[in-house]
């Protein structure tokens, strides 16, 4: 079999992969693998010609010969295996240092290549950090001229609240005398739903159809109802009595307002009648917030928007109202009034207690003369 012949036609062959032999034969290269298959189709072609002549019993001269022969051709397969492996180590060995000499050469050059690359990057981040260092100053400057600028408009903000103050102050006086125009007038759509236990609800949902109504009764001390508009969140208490709404329950409103601090102001909605020791539309000031009780507003359903926009307007320019100060006046003018009224009650009482023992004086005096008029009979 010639090198031409070799590569005309392959073939393939299946064996075991866990046999030692089919592994060591793995191991070889193409050419040693063809020779073994030589040498191994030689040995057994010659072993079985010789194996033959021993059963058909031939003499043991014969045999000895044989295995001399045998002897001397695995001596000389075996030099021939040797020599092809001697050149193999020698291919391998030549193999390995070429490759050495080519990762030697792409080393260089790309040594080379990331050489000019690091230095084109430094040179771009000295640039960029140039360019860092011109926009900081850029920003510092313009920094400074609007601090500048704010310091200036604080200062004529402040020389202009005093004189807004009193412009808002006012203007709500005067919005304050037209809340008894506003009173006269009458809703005539509003009538619609006023029976029911849900009419101050539907009227709330109607005046603020673009708000979150919420219906807190179930929940207790946070209000019947709330109003909240995405910028304030308001407490309404709603009270349906014949007579005006009394003190405690007044006090009720105040604790709520303090204890709930979610809610920007409140209003106190008196449906059918007024409050006690208060009048319609009284603007107060509890814990910072401002609130409005509002009298007979099932008649005046419309006092329930004009009491919220007061309130929005007081939150918007809340800084320019001492609400504090207007806070204390209201509890002082209220304790005034109340104790007015004890003072009366008092007198009342001392008058009547004088009038009540004069009579039994009067009395008793003439059960006295009665006594006597008999005491001069006796005599």
């Amino acid at each position: 079999m010639n090198n031409d012949e070799e590569y005309e036609e392959l073939k393939e062959f299946s064996f075991s992969a866990d046999d030692k032999r089919v592994l060591e034969f793995g191991k070889l290269t193409r050419k040693e693998q063809l020779e073994v298959i030589e040498l191994g189709c030689l040995m057994r072609n010659i072993g079985m010609d010789k194996v033959k002549r021993m059963i058909s019993g031939e003499n043991a001269a014969e045999r000895d010969t044989l295995q001399k022969m045998y002897e001397k051709q695995i001596k000389i397969l075996g030099d021939t295996a040797k020599e092809a492996e001697r050149k193999n180590r020698v291919i391998r060995q030549n193999y390995q240092d070429e490759i050495q000499v080519i990762k030697r050469d792409i080393k260089d050059q790309e040594r080379g290549i990331f050489e000019d690359r690091i230095k084109a990057f430094q040179e771009t981040v000295r640039i960029g950090e140039e360019k860092n260092k011109k926009l900081v100053d850029e920003r510092f400057s313009l920094q400074e001229q609007f601090y500048t600028r704010l310091s200036a408009q604080k200062e004529q903000e402040e020389m202009k609240r005093f004189d807004q103050q009193k412009l808002y102050e006012a203007k709500l006086d005067k919005y304050r005398e037209k809340l008894e125009v506003f009173n006269q007038i009458k809703n005539n759509s509003a009538k619609k739903g006023q029976e029911g236990e849900n009419w101050i609800y539907n009227e709330l949902l109607r005046i603020f159809p673009s708000a979150n109504i919420t219906d807190h009764h179930t929940q207790g001390k946070t209000g019947d109802f709330s109003i909240d508009d995405g910028v304030h969140q308001g407490m309404v208490e709603s009270k349906d009595y014949k007579r005006n709404v009394p003190k405690k329950e007044v006090e009720k409103f105040y604790n709520d307002v303090e204890n709930n601090e979610q809610y920007d102001y409140a209003i106190l909605a008196s449906l059918k009648s007024g409050v006690v020791s208060r009048s319609d539309f009284t603007l107060e000031f509890r814990y910072g917030k401002p609130i409005i009780l509002l009298h007979h507003v099932m008649k005046n359903p419309q006092n329930i928007k004009i009491a919220h926009n007061i309130c929005k307007l007081i939150l918007k320019n809340k800084t320019d109202f001492n609400t504090t100060q207007e806070e204390y006046q209201c509890r002082l003018k209220a304790l005034i009034k109340t104790m007015t009224a004890r003072r009366k009650r008092i007198n009342t009482t001392i008058k009547n207690f004088n009038t009540d023992i004069n009579n039994q004086l009067e009395e008793q005096w003439k059960e006295f003369e009665s006594i006597l008029e008999l005491i001069s009979l006796d005599r």
